[in-house]
């Protein structure tokens, strides 16, 4: 049925104009060091994101928790990454320089994982703030692609590095914490990894949010 509703517009479309017929190649965002820090921004918070996405009902389990708490912790961790939008967003047009709030989300990050290796017995609240904190690194994160480039062509193509390289690096960090689990028998160099890649997403993020926008491609 769809295709009935799509067909007649077929008449109505125009030709693309030269601004974007222009190959996105000719912005170098590859070349831009801007450009690296906003991807290993998203990468790196999506990278213990993604760990803590596949793993925390397992550490916590083995810190000490039931499967029934360590589920609703689970639960509890997602929910609180999805509400940073409702405060940072409408924040976000008030700021032109988010460096400290950049880097401070993702030290409190950082402090959360190692709050779940030494001192579990708070695991609620480790796993609340650090799911609210990786949720709003990732919405600065994404914010950054427009707030630090010049035009629509520049965005998309350092989008498409944002996101290609932030997603292979997000989705070996199952991987990589699956296989430290195996090897050392403990979830403490997981944390650890998770606690290091959350300070390097400060250091980046500090980089990222200052208010300076990529070269110009034209």
């Amino acid at each position: 049925m769809s295709i009935v509703i799509w067909l007649p517009q077929l008449k109505l479309h125009t030709k693309p104009t030269k601004d974007l017929l222009a190959s996105v190649n000719t912005n170098k965002v590859w070349h831009e060091a801007l450009a690296w820090q906003i991807t290993l921004l998203l990468g790196l918070n999506s990278f213990f994101t993604y760990i803590m996405i596949s793993w925390l009902p397992s550490i916590l389990i083995e810190a000490g928790h039931t499967a029934q708490h360590a589920g609703a912790l689970q639960g509890a961790f997602q929910v609180a990454s999805a509400t940073p939008g409702i405060i940072l967003i409408p924040l976000l047009a008030k700021l032109k320089d988010q460096r400290i709030l950049t880097s401070l989300l993702a030290l409190v990050a950082a402090f959360c994982s190692l709050g779940l290796l030494f001192i579990p017995e708070f695991a609620a609240m480790w796993a609340i703030t650090l799911g609210f904190c990786s949720g709003a690194c990732f919405i600065l994160g994404l914010s950054f692609i427009s707030l630090r480039t010049h035009d629509t062509r520049q965005a998309t193509s350092l989008s498409g590095m944002a996101q290609c390289l932030g997603y292979l690096l997000a989705a070996s960090g199952p991987i990589i914490a699956g296989s430290l689990h195996s090897y050392f028998g403990n979830w403490t160099t997981t944390l650890w990894l998770c606690a290091f890649a959350s300070a390097l997403c400060a250091v980046f993020g500090y980089l990222g949010g200052r208010n300076i926008t990529m070269r110009s491609a034209h």
